[in-house]
């Protein structure tokens, strides 16, 4: 059997013990048919529910980096990774305080070189910088609470 994460062990637990207080999934395991489940029919239910969690999408992590491993973390990566909600909302506000800093932001705007709809993919993307009228202060804003937004959403699914 391949080695199961923390994570995957602790699914495993509670599907055996799910397992084990339904006695109609039970009886399946029960093959000579006496009721009573020895130890080699548990072993294989075992078995069949460390298979199942493998099989699982939401079981396996993705693993980032090792530094997202628990006993590796330290420092600053311990801080980012342990108080990522915290780190989501301080990404927030220093991007709008980025945004709202940046001299391209109250900067006078001209005519729209095309409306919208007219012309493809790259014409729209023209037309958001146009309106947007960011330097690169302003896109370091955007990434930031970009960066902020993901981290804070989607991290519990990369790391512990």
């Amino acid at each position: 059997m391949p080695q199961l994460t923390p994570q995957q062990k602790q699914l495993v637990i509670k599907k055996l013990r799910q397992l084990r207080a339904n006695p109609a999934l039970l009886a399946r395991y029960d093959s000579d048919g006496d009721g009573v489940v020895t130890d080699d029919e548990w072993e294989r239910a075992r078995r069949d529910v460390i298979r199942q969690v493998l099989r699982e999408p939401s079981s396996r992590s993705f693993e980032v980096a090792p530094i997202m491993r628990q006993q590796n973390r330290q420092g600053l990566a311990r801080y980012i990774i342990d108080h990522r909600e915290s780190v989501a909302t301080v990404c927030l506000i220093a991007g709008l305080a980025i945004i709202a800093t940046d001299p391209g932001f109250y900067a006078e705007r001209g005519v729209p070189p095309m409306e919208w709809g007219a012309g493809g993919v790259v014409a729209h993307g023209e037309l958001i910088v146009f309106w947007l009228n960011w330097t690169s202060h302003g896109w370091a804003g955007f990434v930031t609470i970009l960066f902020g937004a993901v981290w804070g959403k989607f991290a519990h699914l990369f790391v512990d």
